[in-house]
């Protein structure tokens, strides 16, 4: 069976192999393919935090009989949008799998959000649905890795909270979500470390969630981290624009120690300091 829609462009696509004995209940399939889509759509908004037009995945091609093999691949693509930021979405995201199949711990690029997504795509194996599930970045550069039951295991283990504590996290506010059954929800992107952390907030925060939107800002409440000591969310208590410090000219510390060198001159004193 090949059904396609349209061929993928160089260096666009993911391709998804699905290796099964069995046939696929439709919900596994549609699971799959939805929670790795929604997680190309979570590490663009990672790579570009702010108010970007956004790159939309679909199905652009679906073949198999025993292994089943789908391509997602951009179905709308801004004028605003280049390449290389889609190839950078789809590299991230085999990166981050490949990652979480040996380690308990969030990936670059990625939420806690899109590593529960990799769980729910993981367990159909545990579950005993599939056999296995590969998923690569195609052409260009091709980069492949392997689902499997340990990848589950591990993304529940990175986002699993062992410890809380009070502090801040700094980066660009994005993704505003105040119709989430848990209340409102952000996201503040830290560019250091190349992740982002889930912002959990109370109706009260709306106002200045949506002033701050798309700047850089400084989340302050309860910090919970896993067991590598990465922030998995921020439970919301103050947000403040960041205001970074203005820049010190030498010209401004000119004189602030007058009597330094004593009665050398800098000329002497450098003579001094230099060892000659």
């Amino acid at each position: 069976m090949t059904i396609t829609l349209e061929r993928p462009t160089a260096d666009t696509a993911i391709e998804v192999v699905i290796d099964t004995t069995n046939r696929i209940p439709v919900p596994t399939f549609a699971t799959i393919l939805n929670q790795l889509s929604w997680s190309l759509d979570e590490i663009d908004r990672t790579t570009r935090p702010g108010k970007n037009a956004r790159v939309e995945w679909g199905i652009v091609e679906v073949s198999g009989s025993k292994s089943i093999h789908a391509w997602l691949a951009p179905i709308t693509m801004p004028p605003s949008v280049d390449m290389g930021t889609v190839s950078s979405a789809a590299r991230g995201l085999v990166s981050g799998l490949d990652g979480l199949a040996t380690t308990p711990e969030i990936p670059q690029l990625f939420t806690a959000s899109t590593v529960r997504r990799v769980e729910r795509v993981s367990s159909s194996i545990s579950k005993g649905r599939v056999d296995a599930i590969r998923v690569s970045s195609v052409n260009g550069s091709r980069s492949e890795t392997v689902l499997t039951a340990d990848t589950a295991k591990n993304a529940h283990d990175a986002v699993t909270g062992s410890r809380t504590s009070w502090g801040s996290v700094t980066g660009i506010l994005d993704v505003l979500d105040s119709r989430h059954r848990h209340g409102v929800r952000a996201q503040v992107y830290v560019p250091m470390e190349r992740r982002a952390v889930m912002i959990q907030a109370s109706p009260e925060h709306v106002a200045k969630l949506k002033e701050c939107w798309g700047q850089e800002v400084v989340a302050h409440g309860q910090l919970k981290r896993n067991s590598r000591g990465q922030v998995i969310s921020l439970g919301l208590t103050l947000l403040e624009e960041h205001r970074a410090a203005a820049a010190v000219s030498p010209w401004t510390l000119l004189g602030a120690s007058p009597n330094f060198t004593g009665s050398l001159s800098t000329d002497e004193y450098m003579e001094v300091t230099r060892g000659r």
